[in-house]
């Protein structure tokens, strides 16, 4: 399990009167950065009541994370980087501390999947269990088609987000698009939140869309409650679905009927999902600093986001004021025109 989507799924497949296990890993992070875990207390109440099994990574790939974490801390990461920029090399160091990430990730996957199966596998074979798994993480995936090929176990693949992106290098793209058609071959059922990302990947499947759960909006208070009608809308935009005039249109014509139509409607769009979010730091420079160590901290921010936020990418600087109004004003810079 790794999104709010799947722990939503749990609930309600409780509820029905199935009984659910979540797996899913003691920590959450990519081990071999200096990453701190997120609490979201949603997730933690919807699955409080379901048994979870959380995986431990073994001590060897924990031990090989502390090693690399020591090695690339981050004042020695941006050392490096002012050196490599200063030779003119830098584009190439990008490079490769992009492909070096991108194939730990694929470690860390596998050492949960391996971690994972050890646990699962005597598990009774005449038990009616269905596996669900949904993307990302990647190591989701690759669980339960470990667990279809050795246990023959019935697997739904559930895909959220995009595995294989044509923004990314090549040789990741062509591994990803690699590990969706095995996916997508392999499991009995494929569900993905809608008709254009099942074109997307080639297969057929069934459409599970994103949407609320009403036990949620106990959450909000009646500050955050908008008089108006609002229509929200972050995350990534999937190919055929980039233009926003249907939308309009369909605004315009409603507002025949209704001339103070534009009075009660508020549009809210931002195309940043959570793990853009994830991707965000924030850094208090001393009034010394000049224009290139922030031009360093921002491209040295980048570099170590690589291909995790969703796409498209775009960055949003703040500069000025407190914590608050500077991590404000890079959010707001993430909506500019960028024709």
């Amino acid at each position: 399990m790794g999104a709010i989507r799947m722990s939503k799924i749990s609930k309600y497949l409780k509820k029905e009167g199935y009984a659910v296990t979540v797996i899913t890993s003691v920590n959450n992070t990519l081990l071999f950065l200096k990453e701190k875990e997120s609490i979201d207390i949603i997730l933690q109440e919807d699955t409080a009541n379901i048994p979870t099994v959380r995986v431990e990574h073994s001590w060897l790939y924990q031990y090989f994370c502390k090693k690399i974490r020591l090695h690339f801390s981050q004042e020695k990461y941006q050392d490096d980087r002012i050196r490599a920029d200063e030779k003119g090399t830098f584009k190439m160091k990008r490079k490769i501390l992009h492909a070096g990430l991108f194939f730990l990730s694929l470690i860390q996957d596998y050492d949960f999947v391996h971690q994972s199966y050890k646990i699962i596998k005597n598990m009774n074979k005449k038990e009616n269990i269905i596996v669900i798994s949904s993307y990302g993480p990647l190591a989701s995936h690759l669980l339960g088609l470990k667990l279809k090929r050795k246990k023959h176990f019935k697997w739904i693949a559930d895909f959220r987000d995009p595995i294989a992106q044509k923004e990314n290098a090549k040789y990741e793209y062509k591994l990803n698009k690699r590990y969706e058609r095995e996916i997508c071959k392999n499991a009995d059922i494929v569900t993905a939140v809608s008709k254009g990302y099942l074109a997307t990947i080639g297969t057929k499947g069934q459409v599970i869309t994103n949407g609320f759960d009403s036990d949620d909006l106990t959450y909000l208070n009646d500050s955050s409650i908008s008089k108006k009608y609002r229509i929200v809308y972050t995350g990534t935009l999937y190919s055929g679905k980039r233009d926003l005039s249907p939308l309009f249109l369909a605004i315009k014509e409603m507002e025949k009927k209704d001339k103070n139509l534009p009075d009660k409607i508020e549009i809210v769009y931002a195309p940043k999902g959570f793990g853009s979010e994830n991707m965000s730091q924030l850094k208090m420079l001393t009034p010394a600093a000049t224009e290139q160590d922030i031009i360093n901290f921002v491209v040295s921010v980048a570099d170590q986001a690589g291909s995790n936020p969703c796409p498209p990418i775009v960055v949003g600087v703040g500069l000025g004021g407190d914590f608050e109004s500077c991590a404000l004003a890079a959010k707001k810079a993430l909506i500019r025109d960028t024709d």
